[in-house]
């Protein structure tokens, strides 16, 4: 058995998105890797919008929130936190470039 078929229905369903998001083929992705997150890379905006939709789907689903989040309330900022956090851990690399754009920022 892999590492993918240890995976709940809801990480799954987060992690295809994940995967979808750059046009790379959840089962071509090798999640048994200590550092399957950067093996692909997207945009800081990418990332956003990821963030955006997983805190809206950690919201409007309980299944979800209790899979994802340590303390699954429902609440906008925690879920936003959270998904902020997933996107943090096991989100893509971020773009070089773009992530030379945020350090200048600061």
């Amino acid at each position: 058995m892999n590492k993918k078929d240890e995976f709940s229905p809801e990480l799954t369903q987060v992690l295809t998105h994940m995967c979808n998001m750059i046009e790379v083929n959840y089962d071509d992705v090798d999640f048994s890797s200590p550092t399957w997150y950067w093996e692909h890379t997207w945009t800081m905006e990418k990332e956003e919008e990821f963030i955006d939709w997983l805190a809206k789907l950690l919201y409007d689903n309980s299944k979800v929130r209790k899979a994802i989040l340590s303390f699954p309330s429902k609440d906008k900022k925690r879920c936003q936190a959270g998904a902020r956090f997933f996107a943090s851990m096991y989100g893509w690399k971020i773009i070089t470039e773009d992530l030379d754009k945020l350090l200048e920022t600061k």
